[in-house]
């Protein structure tokens, strides 16, 4: 029983330490792309931040675990998407979400209040439309498998 229990707090600490390694490695490779596309330097970059060079450079090269003050003023001054940082694992698609997120953000409470039941139906037509699409597709699979001549196959059983 005690064995068991080791190993599970064991397993859960690799899991954790693989975790934090892939969400370094994708906050160095977010501030370096980021920063980048804002055609700034890593010394100008630093100078913003409030931090040496060297650390930007360790961050970008996924040597560095910066503190949180470092992090949070990274995220402000680049406008990293978090969720990219923190779940590295999200898909691609998710930044359709944080465009979304984004606009959202820049709106004001009315807006938000108009804006809420309107997304809420587009969703629920999208998703009804995406059933009836895949249960079309289903039934068409089946029917084709259902139309499908067996005896080549029941013929090929034999011979064997």
């Amino acid at each position: 029983m005690e064995h068991t229990k080791v190993y599970g707090a064991q397993h859960i600490i690799e899991k954790e330490v693989n975790y934090v390694t892939s969400s370094i490695i994708a906050l160095g490779d977010i501030v370096r792309e980021t920063r980048k596309s804002k055609h700034m330097s890593q010394k100008l970059l630093a100078d913003k931040v409030g931090v040496c060079k060297r650390t930007i450079i360790d961050i970008e090269t996924n040597i560095g675990n910066p503190k949180f003050e470092v992090l949070f003023r990274l995220t402000r001054e680049l406008d990293l998407p978090l969720y990219q940082i923190f779940y590295p694992d999200v898909p691609e698609n998710f930044e359709e979400k944080a465009v979304l997120l984004h606009e959202v953000k820049e709106c004001s409470a009315d807006e938000i209040k108009m804006l809420l039941p309107l997304i809420r139906s587009l969703k629920d037509i999208l998703r009804a439309e995406a059933k009836e699409k895949e249960e079309k597709k289903e039934a068409m699979e089946k029917k084709e498998t259902e139309d499908k001549p067996m005896g080549d196959i029941v013929l090929k059983e034999i011979r064997v």
